[in-house]
């Protein structure tokens, strides 16, 4: 095995010599199968080694003795060992991200923390095949794009992979055939997150009930997808700069008619390589890019906020992207009283909300128009208004226990968090009535028993949006 990676890492070119290679450690059977093989290569690279460890504040004394064990490893290979106590789950609350995502952070920044103070540093982790085809699995089954599916990268940036092309079980046997001492963590074995309900549960059934060779034939998909990505990608980027109209570190200008006349592929990765040339894609979503597809079909001088302070605005003859720091995209506290009969103007986003009662079921025939809701008047409680969320809140629906909580839904929805605060909303003093734009509430739907009608009229919605009314 130890030949059949060194093949690899020459192959993928992931490390010259005099390289230092900054190896993560966990103490699991993975990390330590990458450093013993490093080790072991390292006269053959001309490379020189450290380790960091971090314990995660999560598993209290057996943390304390991963940690002791994998500094007793780097002890007796004599490289330097650097470790780091966390408590992730005060960093995932700050952070306001799960555990798995706040270890995930805190471990690469420290790894290019190490990195950084080293002479032709490179971070080496322990991501191998199987964790590949878990990568790309649980992409597909949250939905993706052709990039998803490639899944696990042998370098990106500073990080390699060395074992990126070795199977789990190859790890296992190479461990146990030179008898290597590693740790264990249970919580690997518990099928709570995501990842370990694919690892555990569904990659067996697939191998055990349809295909024994899954994990090899998904990553060799993965690979024909690569190859088919960076060729798109590459034609996208040379449409790119014949597009693209003017640039400066913080703006670029993109020739509409050009832009408007490429695929709608290419059209996105456009708009992906205009962002990433002012800004950082970090924060930036699908729904986004096709907020900006749907921008360049709208009127002029339209405009739309994204993450990073970043701004899209429609002109005469282009499409420009530029950093505004005042137009970033902040929370919207919006909360207006609605009296009934009434018309109500929304300063923020200059909307217009009109509410009238009806008598006869006959007049919904007459409101079968785009954000035009009717509701059951008799049903509301007190008074209503238009307002931004609020935590807590929740919607009404059927087949859902009743209700649905109002971050559930803009998370199924794949609303982007950005946007989220700014989604108005009807609601009386105890639910929400609209997710205007979105769904509207089986609460208070208008049925044969319904008296008295409440009609709600949004002016001032034809604008980007492309949710459910």
């Amino acid at each position: 095995m130890k030949d059949k990676i060194l093949q690899y890492i020459i192959e993928e070119k992931m490390i010259n010599k005099e390289d230092h290679i900054v190896v993560g450690v966990s103490g699991g059977a993975d990390s330590i199968c990458l450093l013993h093989i490093l080790y072991a290569l390292k006269d053959t690279l001309n490379i020189t080694l450290s380790a960091v460890h971090i314990n995660h504040g999560l598993r209290k004394e057996a943390a304390i003795e991963d940690a002791a064990f994998v500094k007793a490893l780097c002890q007796k290979f004599e490289i330097p060992c650097y470790d780091y106590y966390y408590n992730i789950k005060e960093v995932a609350k700050k952070e306001k991200v799960s555990e798995e995502e706040a270890g995930r952070i805190i471990r690469y920044n420290r790894f290019l923390k190490v990195c950084n103070e080293k002479i032709n540093g490179k971070i080496a982790v322990g991501h191998h095949m199987d964790d590949n085809a878990e990568t790309i699995l649980l992409n597909l089954i949250r939905g993706t794009g052709i990039k998803g599916l490639t899944g696990i990268q042998p370098i990106r940036g500073k990080i390699i992979r060395p074992l990126l092309n070795t199977s789990r079980k190859e790890i296992m046997d190479y461990l146990s055939k030179y008898n290597i001492a590693y740790r264990e963590d249970l919580s690997n074995y518990q099928a709570i997150y995501t990842r370990n309900k694919v690892r555990l549960n569904v990659i067996p059934y697939i191998e055990k009930n349809i295909n024994p060779n899954f994990v090899k034939k998904i990553v060799k998909t993965a690979n024909i997808l690569q190859e088919d990505n960076d060729f798109i990608q590459e034609y996208a980027y040379e449409k790119y700069t014949i597009i693209k109209k003017e640039e400066a570190n913080n703006s670029i200008k993109l020739y509409l008619e050009g832009f408007l006349k490429e695929h709608i592929a290419i059209r996105k990765r456009v708009v992906q390589l205009a962002i990433k040339h002012i800004s950082t894609e970090k924060n930036i979503e699908a729904a986004h890019i096709n907020q900006i597809i749907q921008l360049a079909h709208k009127e002029v001088s339209k405009q739309i906020n994204l993450p990073n302070s970043i701004v899209v605005k429609k002109n005469y003859s282009t499409l420009d992207f530029f950093i505004d720091e005042n137009n970033s995209m902040n929370k919207m506290a919006i909360e207006y009283g609605i009296k009934i009969p009434s018309k109500v103007h929304i300063m923020e986003g200059n909307k217009t909300i009109i509410t009238k009662i009806l008598k006869n079921e006959k007049d919904i025939t007459m409101t079968k128009k785009p954000y035009t809701k009717c509701f059951d008047y008799d049903k509301i409680e007190n008074t209503l208004c238009v307002r931004t969320r609020k935590s807590g809140d929740f919607i009404k629906l059927k087949g859902l226990n009743g209700r649905k909580k109002l971050k559930d839904f803009f998370i199924d929805e794949k609303i982007p968090k950005e946007t989220r605060d700014q989604i108005l909303l009807i609601a009386d003093e105890k639910n929400i009535l609209w997710i205007i734009g979105y769904r509207s509430s089986d609460e208070y739907k208008v049925t044969k028993q319904t008296k008295n009608i409440l009609m709600i009229e949004i002016l001032g919605m034809e604008d980007i949006t492309d949710g459910k009314n």
